[in-house]
């Protein structure tokens, strides 16, 4: 009998732990959606890894030209192009900045 009291036990502690696994399976598929730029959501289920289908092959010798075409690729080109302009204006509040004047034709006295 104390056998099986101890199985009730585990499939009893087994049992609570669903809610918060089910809590963190949910919060993950989430994070997984907003990292693919969607509203979170579900993540779809239903095919093993082996099963789904994957990108077509690139056939050797294709020119790299072809990658300019890509968004994500002219996305990051941008986005180092804006990293770029931020450090030289990270680079020109580095020196002092010098204002000139003048007044009506008139030289400042030095």
């Amino acid at each position: 009998m104390l056998d099986v009291r101890q199985s009730e036990q585990l499939v009893f502690t087994a049992a609570a732990e669903i809610p918060a696994l089910e809590q963190q399976i949910e919060q993950q598929e989430n994070r997984i959606s907003i990292l693919l730029g969607k509203n979170p959501e579900a993540v779809p289920r239903g095919q093993k890894l082996t099963d789904q289908p994957h990108p077509p092959e690139v056939p050797p010798g294709l020119p790299s030209s072809l990658l300019e075409r890509r968004p994500d690729i002219r996305e990051a080109e941008q986005q180092l192009i804006a990293a770029n302009a931020q450090i030289g204006v990270a680079r020109a509040a580095y020196f002092p900045q010098i204002s000139l004047s003048g007044d009506a034709g008139f030289r400042a006295p030095r």
